[in-house]
């Protein structure tokens, strides 16, 4: 399975909180196992133009899933759960980073992800965590 299957059936989810953080344990097995490219191919302005349309309209479709699923079980306005999405998107990155660079264990890493994505949701809403 795909990661962005993977992230699609985890979306699916009835448990909000529980599909953030396989959504969020996907994603840091991704970047622990292949690096932070996707991330940065994503982002960077110059590869804007030049990455494949069906990669970017996957990449959209997952992240409105997602930015909808947290405005519902977030209680936020649109703006606020795109933010949040954004903002909790570079825990896995992050901890991918530091795994797939050496300077964490797959298991200290995969730690400090789950660890970090809890206390985010928590700091959004403390009685959902």
């Amino acid at each position: 399975m795909s990661v962005a299957d993977g992230i699609a059936q985890a979306v699916d989810q009835d448990d909000f909180v529980g599909a953030a953080k396989a959504c969020a344990d996907l994603y840091f097995a991704h970047v622990a196992r292949t690096g932070p490219v996707l991330h940065i191919l994503l982002r960077d302005p110059f590869m804007a133009g030049r990455l494949d349309a069906d990669a970017l309209r996957l990449r959209d479709r997952l992240s409105l899933r997602l930015a909808r699923a947290a405005r519902r079980a977030l209680r936020l306005n649109a703006k606020a759960a795109v933010a949040a999405l954004s903002l909790m998107t570079t825990i896995p990155e992050e901890a991918g980073r530091l795994t797939f660079a050496g300077d964490l264990t797959p298991e200290r890493g995969r730690e400090l992800n789950a660890r970090l994505i809890a206390a985010a949701l928590q700091s959004l809403r403390p009685e959902i965590a």
